[in-house]
């Protein structure tokens, strides 16, 4: 079954859209697919914002919101240049779709039932399905196998080092079958762009899984690669897909459920019908483990983390036996915890402590033991027999980005590589900026490092610039000064996040947060004061400057529902609660008693009147995951949509205007005279995958 809409073709079940001219194809989530469907069964009807709910989200409660966002993504991909050219907007009533638009419903017939097969060679495809028919046999003969070649309390010390891939560009995340069977990893094909490739590790053949353009990562598989999960990226959506193989002997292409843009990990079970995921749990916004049944969809919280002080369950590794998680769990911001989750009891128990951020695991062959990256380049081992942890290989020139374990040879697969970071900065054409003299020629990378930099923002009275990096090692924030001289502002020993970073009015200060607390440093002393923690008001974020100075705005979910607060920097007082309506993100604007915000449950960018407490919609197609580029200036407001230009809301007019196309970002900063943006960019520099050896 499928459907068509003018010149759109809709497969509900690989979550697509097709444009039959271009042959180009978007993937949507599942519940834009619902609401879409909605509208092509019934075109003369108007639905509201609570039966879209009750027909996509099949009553689950969530917020009007939710609906915006999907209207908005299908407004994108059918027609950006006019959002009511397929979806109308009926004011207090809902949205209906346009008369002029043709819609209809398709019955595939039998032959005509194969959904984005990937096309692989015969000789693969007897392979497979070979393997697959004798799958229990040749599992009981890889364990009896497997089980002597290695020995927990034993393992070898890796020093025999190969290049296994040598193709241009990068190759990550590789995953291998618990049979020793299959390879599968992620290799860019294009920039901003990677696929999944299979190798068959007997027969010594490559083929391509995928061919979106998209990032696709994070890669999992059952016994015999009959199931294949991992994480897709692209544009401003993430989901987490499965590859099946079917009875044609290729693969169907399924779409299991979105992700968000934080990181994901996955795992799979040996039969491919229990998926095992970390995502970020609300409203904490700290990492748990679920388990998803594949058929059902039905989904479990294994893990919740009572520590505000830890960003949760990042990484985890599904022992061999389907027995028993290994997880690494942050603490404390600058260590990690290895410990295991027990599936049948549900207990789990923290094995050791280390410092640093570890990033990736996986079991030997006995599901007794469990290697970790013990630093950016070396490999330990824990033995679960023993209770003790040692080194077993330190031979790397390159960091480790990922690894795999080949349970049949103990041969381990791991992802070397760098990464090239910079915040470069443009000129806004729609000023003078040509005659800058303060900077004279500024050149387009204002800082870069192989570590992650990020968050930059200028100050308002000159060019000076803040910034996130790790160019020490751990997470801090540095001050680019006019003269192009850097200097580090703190000196945190633990690895919390500066996830913003907000110059006073006077720019004496730097208004910073974390999940644990908002505070603000004195940028001459360095002296640091808590304002807010998350421990009295709940999950807290968005905070920014009141324009006197003297206080600032944050956002909590203390009384049930994201509200707005201010809060004074003397903190003689108890932060008042500004909105009563919900409110995301907020922003101060150069005028008195008037705030910027995105709602809790409107989409769009608002002007809130403080006095009156009057709320104007300003810019409507934008969602507050583009907060980052918000910028408010006396004259407007420079923002960005996903994959759109610099755009500028003029508050006289009330309009907007493209300013400048070009950086694809999450994150903008305008100068304190308009005349120049600042951006991250992040480059991943070439990483390939090696064969780490024993023998």
């Amino acid at each position: 079954m499928h459907y068509h809409l003018e010149k759109w073709k809709i497969k509900p079940a690989q979550s697509l859209i097709i444009d039959n001219i271009t042959k180009e194809q978007f993937h949507i989530s599942p519940k834009a697919v619902e609401v879409l469907i909605c509208f092509i069964k019934e075109p003369n009807k108007v639905f509201s914002i609570e039966q879209l709910i009750e027909m996509a989200w099949k009553g689950r409660i969530v917020s009007d919101h939710a609906v915006y966002r999907v209207i908005a993504d299908l407004r994108k991909i059918l027609n950006p240049n006019d959002k009511d050219a397929y979806i109308l907007n009926i004011p207090k009533k809902g949205y209906q779709l346009n008369e002029n638009i043709e819609a209809q419903q398709v019955t595939n017939k039998p032959h005509d039932q194969q959904i984005n097969e990937v096309s692989v060679n015969s000789n693969f495809k007897k392979i497979v399905w070979v393997v697959s028919a004798f799958g229990a046999l040749a599992t009981m003969v890889f364990y009896y196998f497997s089980s002597s070649l290695i020995d927990s309390d034993n393992i070898p010390f890796y020093q025999n080092i190969q290049a296994f891939t040598t193709a241009i560009g990068s190759e990550n995340d590789p995953a291998i079958s618990n049979d020793g069977k299959y390879l599968i990893y992620s290799k860019t094909v294009k920039i901003n762009s990677s696929n999944l490739f299979l190798i068959d590790l007997t027969e010594k053949k490559e083929i391509q899984l995928t061919y979106d353009e998209s990032i696709e990562e994070n890669i999992a598989l059952s016994n015999n690669a009959s199931h294949i999960v991992f994480v897709r990226r692209e544009k401003n959506n993430c989901h987490v897909v499965l590859l099946e193989a079917n009875e044609l002997e290729s693969y169907t292409e399924k779409t299991l459920f979105e992700c968000g843009w934080e990181d994901v990990d996955l795992e799979l079970s040996n039969d491919g019908k229990i998926l095992y995921y970390t995502m970020v749990s609300r409203p904490r916004k700290q990492h748990s483990i679920y388990s998803y049944q594949i058929e059902t969809g039905k989904t479990i919280q294994l893990t919740t983390i009572k520590d505000f002080n830890s960003q949760g369950d990042r990484k985890i590794s599904l022992s061999p036996d389907n027995a028993t998680l290994a997880f690494l769990r942050d603490k404390n911001w600058n260590k990690t915890i290895l410990g295991i989750f027990d599936l049948s009891s549900f207990d789990e128990k923290e094995l050791v402590t280390t410092k640093g951020w570890l990033h990736s695991i996986a079991w030997t062959n006995d599901s007794k033991s469990i290697i970790y990256q013990g630093s950016s380049r070396s490999l330990s081992a824990y033995s679960l027999k023993s209770n003790d942890t040692r080194e077993i290989s330190s031979v790397f020139t390159k960091d480790i980005q990922s690894f795999a374990f080949d349970n049949l040879t103990q041969d381990i697969y791991i992802s070397l590589g760098s990464n090239q970071n910079s915040i470069n900065a443009i000129a806004n054409p729609t000023t003078d900026s040509h005659t800058l003299t303060p900077l004279g020629q500024m050149p387009k990378s204002l800082t870069q490092s192989i570590e992650t930099v990020f968050f930059p923002n200028f100050a308002n009275k000159s060019y000076r610039l803040a910034f996130m990096s790790r160019k020490t090692g751990s997470e801090q924030i540095w001050i680019r000064e006019v003269s192009g001289d850097e200097h580090i502002l703190t000196n945190y020993v633990d690895r919390r996040s500066a996830r913003i970073m907000r110059w006073s009015p006077d720019d004496q200060f730097i208004l910073t947060e974390n999940d644990a607390e908002i505070l603000y440093i004195d940028v001459k002393t360095k002296k640091q004061t808590i304002l807010v923690t998350a421990e009295q008001y709940g999950e807290i974020g968005a905070a920014t400057w009141a324009q006197d100075g003297l206080g600032i705005y944050f956002v909590s979910d203390i009384t049930g529902d994201s509200q707005i607060y201010y809060q004074p920097l003397d903190r003689t007082t108890q932060p008042t609660k500004i909105t009563t309506t919900g409110a995301v993100i907020a922003f101060a604007t150069p005028q008195d008693n008037k705030l910027i915000l995105f709602k809790k449950h409107k989409a769009g960018l608002w002007e809130f009147n403080l006095k009156n407490q009057q709320e104007k919609l300003l810019i409507e197609d934008i969602t507050d995951d583009m907060y980052h580029t918000v910028n408010v200036t006396k004259k407007g407001i420079y923002y960005m949509r996903v994959n759109s230009p610099v755009m500028f809301y003029n508050f006289k007019s009330e309009e907007s205007v493209e300013v400048v196309s070009g950086p694809k970002t999450l994150v903008l900063s305008v100068s304190f005279d308009d005349k120049i943006f600042a951006y991250p960019e992040f480059k991943n520099t070439e990483s390939s995958i090696y064969r780490l050896t024993h023998r």
